[in-house]
């Protein structure tokens, strides 16, 4: 996979700057990458920065008054924020990290502790970045890992928070998994989005998100998506 490797200059729509975060590229911080499956274990004791992919460069926001798309993600250990990249990267569409008020644990299993009571409860931790205004996007690319066969929780909270905004557009879901492919997160999102055209989402292997580029186009092809 050719990970982007600049930050593009950009603006919002109301002329601020707000390409304000470096973009991070494949390296050897994302220990899953390489593993073969057995190895990867579905993804079993799979550390993280303990930050959500920020403990040492600042959320990813690339913005542009020109793209038509944008791909909006949430990635704990790395893997789910390679995808949005060569996403980006191969339909040129913006760029957006989704952070929440409290990050999830680097430990593995205390994160699936915390993510299954989160689900059982509803009650989903806050977006904390400054989301912009969507209404410039026909396609959205919402990204995000699998956790319990579901919707991670931090993507469930935006599409409550902000699911409004998607109204109308072509909504594409795209998750890194364990090996259990998407589970019932398109499903999910469908129900959150209910006068939005939602596609069929993309589902790569947490260890194999750096050889994706084929599964990707072959994804954004069978779904009429632009490229």
């Amino acid at each position: 996979m050719v990970a982007c490797s600049a930050t593009r200059n950009a603006t919002d729509k109301g002329g601020e700057d707000s390409s304000t975060s470096q973009t991070k590229t494949t390296n050897p911080s994302i220990p899953q990458l390489g593993l073969s499956d057995d190895e990867w274990d579905s993804g079993r004791d799979m550390t993280s920065d303990g930050a959500d992919t920020n403990a040492n460069t600042e959320p990813t926001r690339q913005l542009s008054s020109e793209a038509s798309s944008i791909v909006i993600y949430f990635s704990r250990s790395g893997s789910t924020q390679l995808l949005a990249q060569e996403i980006a990267e191969t339909t040129s569409a913006d760029l957006l990290e989704l952070t929440v008020d409290e990050t999830y644990p680097s430990d593995y299993t205390e994160t699936v502790s915390r993510a299954n009571e989160e689900r059982e409860s509803g009650d989903y931790p806050a977006i904390t970045i400054d989301v912009p205004d969507l209404g410039q996007y026909d396609t959205v690319y919402l990204g995000y890992p699998i956790w319990g066969m579901s919707l991670a929780s931090p993507m469930a909270s935006f599409l409550e928070s902000y699911g409004s905004q998607l109204t109308g557009k072509t909504i594409a879901p795209f998750a890194s998994n364990g090996g259990y492919g998407l589970g019932g997160s398109v499903e999910q999102i469908k129900g959150y989005l209910l006068d939005s055209k939602v596609v069929n989402g993309l589902s790569v292997q947490g260890n194999n998100v750096d050889q994706a580029q084929t599964d990707i186009e072959n994804w954004l092809s069978d779904n009429n998506l632009t490229k």
